[in-house]
C-alpha cells in the first residue's frame, strides 16, 4: 500500500466512515513485510485505537499475515493510537491476534 494510495487518503480523513454503535480498529503489520511498509500498514492515526507490528525477526511477510494461526511471535501493541507500545517475547500469531481483536474488542 502506498502512502499517497486512495485507502491510506480515506484512512487518514478526519472523519473515518464506522457503524452506527462505533468502529473499533485494529491495524496488523510486519517489519518484517517487504511489500507494504510498516508505517503503511499500521499507520498512527487517531481513528486506529489499536497498533499490532510483528518485529522483523519474525520474518512474518505479508502474505503470512494472513497464515500464521500458530506459535509465539516477538511483537509490540498499541492501545492508544500508536502513543504507548507495549514489547512481547511471546506474542499471539497474527490470526489469533485477529480473532482476539474481533473477539474481545470490548476488552482491549
Amino acid at each position: 500500500m502506498r502512502s499517497e494510495s486512495a485507502f491510506m487518503r480515506w484512512l487518514h480523513a478526519t472523519d473515518v466512515p464506522g457503524s452506527a454503535q462505533g468502529t473499533d480498529w485494529t491495524l496488523i503489520g510486519s517489519e518484517a513485510d517487504s511489500d507494504v511498509g510498516i508505517g503503511s500498514t499500521t499507520p498512527v492515526v487517531d481513528e486506529a485505537q489499536h497498533l499490532v507490528r510483528y518485529a522483523s525477526s519474525t520474518n512474518i511477510g505479508h502474505s503470512d499475515l494472513r497464515k500464521k494461526a500458530n506459535g509465539r511471535w516477538p511483537m509490540r501493541y498499541s492501545q492508544d493510537s500508536g502513543q504507548t507500545w507495549v514489547s512481547l517475547r511471546y506474542g499471539a500469531a497474527p490470526l489469533r491476534a485477529t480473532f482476539n481483536s474481533l473477539y474481545w474488542e470490548s476488552r482491549w
